[in-house]
């Protein structure tokens, strides 16, 4: 939840910043780009360490040096080469965040408890995501755009060291699952299970990378270009576009929980984002058809959209990586899922400002649904494969019980 707060609010000063010509919207988006894409690249490291390391360190100074990064830029902000340098090591810090936190959950609980973990986790992100916008809005209404990234380090700075103080506090009574306890006997079991399980486990991944790499270029991409498009579109206040945004995390703390009752019955969580990817797909054309005719009807169809994207989320990121817990991957599945989706993300966000600048939102706005139709047919293939997989997992399960 902290690390979305000194995340998504540059994306509620984006207005600000572009109104009062500080930037235009390809540089705004150059910046905003510049942490996703350093976020991405730096999940891969982060996912793989956490596997061998202990995650609260990580964590820890993950949190601190974003929070750090959000103080620094209430002086600088105004100075594109400085904003954008520290938002690329705001993204390298908060790499270091969410990996290490779903390790949490694969070393201490297990089975459903596991699931549930994961699912709970999930909400964090619309709760910061409507934490942050809360805060900017705050301070764009009291203050000024510089005083948001000063009014979300600290608190932010406070979290970390509550975390570090507190970790022992929450950990103490809960039992490490077996396959966590028992490090030499996991590596001869990991061994033989991946063996069988490689192929199968590698052409998924493979095949399930471009959907997720999508799903972040439309989950953060369309988050944060919300606010800019509510005031263009309908030439209202930054602090009332900011208003009609907070509805959007409110609504999606609902995905979470859709994703996984839809979950129990299609049991394939690729088949299951292929739904929300068309879901996604039906609010993007009203929004392109008959968005700007209400303000209203846009709102609500940004909402359907971001509840989707939320929703392929806690599949794509949260409950295949949890997968891979009995063999001690969680980390490193979640890293690399992650790295793809911010890669996505980054990429999305730098060529819609561009589009954006040149075209307008009826281009932007098709490029989106381009997106959600490519990655719904890709799902298919990646679906058939995840069921493979899941097949081989499940007999070795059942051949080799871990835990």
């Amino acid at each position: 939840m902290a690390t979305y707060i000194c995340r998504l609010n540059f994306s509620a000063a984006m207005p600000e910043l572009v109104r009062y010509g500080v930037f235009d919207n390809t540089q705004a988006a150059a910046i905003s780009s510049c942490l996703f894409i350093t976020y991405g690249a730096g999940q891969i490291f982060s996912g793989f360490l956490c596997d061998r390391i202990n995650p609260k360190w990580m964590v820890f100074f993950g949190v601190l040096l974003s929070s750090v990064c959000n103080i620094i830029l209430f002086f600088v902000c105004e100075n594109f080469i400085a904003t954008t340098v520290l938002w690329g090591i705001n993204g390298i810090a908060q790499s270091n965040v969410w990996a290490p936190v779903l390790r949490v959950g694969a070393l201490y609980f297990s089975g459903p408890e596991k699931d549930r973990f994961g699912v709970n986790l999930s909400t964090t992100v619309p709760s910061g995501t409507l934490a942050s916008y809360v805060v900017s809005l705050l301070a764009i209404r009291f203050f000024d755009y510089r005083a948001v990234f000063l009014a979300c380090g600290l608190p932010v700075f406070a979290v970390a060291c509550m975390w570090l103080l507190g970790y022992h506090h929450i950990t103490a009574g809960l039992p490490v699952c077996q396959y966590d306890r028992d490090t030499a006997s996991t590596q001869v079991h990991t061994q033989k299970m991946s063996r069988a399980v490689l192929y199968a486990c590698a052409a998924a991944l493979v095949v399930i990378a471009l959907p997720t790499a999508i799903h972040g270029a439309l989950k953060d991409g369309v988050t944060g270009w919300v606010p800019v498009f509510i005031g263009e579109r309908f030439s209202v206040t930054t602090d009332f576009s900011l208003m009609l945004t907070m509805f959007l995390p409110v609504v999606n703390v609902t995905g979470a929980y859709i994703a996984k009752f839809i979950n129990r019955f299609i049991r394939n969580e690729l088949l299951t984002s292929m739904l929300f990817f068309l879901v996604a797909l039906a609010a993007l054309a009203v929004l392109l058809f008959w968005g700007d005719l209400n303000m209203v009807l846009s709102v609500v169809s940004l909402a359907v959209i971001t509840n989707s994207m939320f929703a392929i989320n806690i599949l794509l990121i949260t409950l295949i990586p949890l997968r891979f817990a009995r063999y001690g991957k969680t980390g490193t599945i979640t890293g690399l899922l992650n790295a793809v989706t911010y890669l996505g993300c980054g990429g999305s966000m730098l060529y819609s400002g561009v589009l954006l600048d040149h075209s307008g939102w009826h281009t932007v706005l098709l490029l989106w649904m381009a997106l959600s139709l490519l990655a719904a047919i890709l799902c298919i293939p990646g679906g058939i494969l995840w069921i493979r997989f899941r097949r081989k997992d499940d007999s070795l399960s059942e051949s080799n019980p871990v835990g």
